[in-house]
């Protein structure tokens, strides 16, 4: 994340990647470099903010920044999703207890 952040909206091929965060002077064999980015792309996508790290059409990755003006606006609707979701009922309650409860193996006595 922080080789993209150094220059966001312009692409770091591959190799500068695996040269500037890995120190590798050669491209290795497997797709560890698309299985870290997947990685961090997840952990974005749990604040909404997958979209940030982008394929670049030529190869490599980038920061994007078309985002980045509706950022705001972003945290405005998620803020008001947030006050304006139904509380949680008594018998809901009870319906999550009872689903937990259900998960939880019972000892087999055979």
């Amino acid at each position: 994340m922080w080789r993209l952040a150094e220059c966001p909206g312009e692409q770091v091929g591959k190799e500068a990647l695996l040269t500037d965060v890995w120190r590798l002077r050669h491209e290795p064999e497997t797709n560890s470099l698309e299985v870290h980015v997947s990685r961090l792309r997840a952990k974005l996508a749990v604040s909404g903010l997958a979209w940030l790290v982008q394929t670049h059409p030529d190869g490599g990755y980038c920061l994007s920044t078309e985002g980045g003006a509706s950022f705001k606006a972003f945290a405005r609707d998620r803020r008001a999703a947030l006050d304006s979701g139904a509380m949680i009922t008594q018998e809901r309650r009870l319906s999550r207890e009872s689903i937990v409860e259900s998960h939880v193996q019972q000892p087999r006595y055979d």
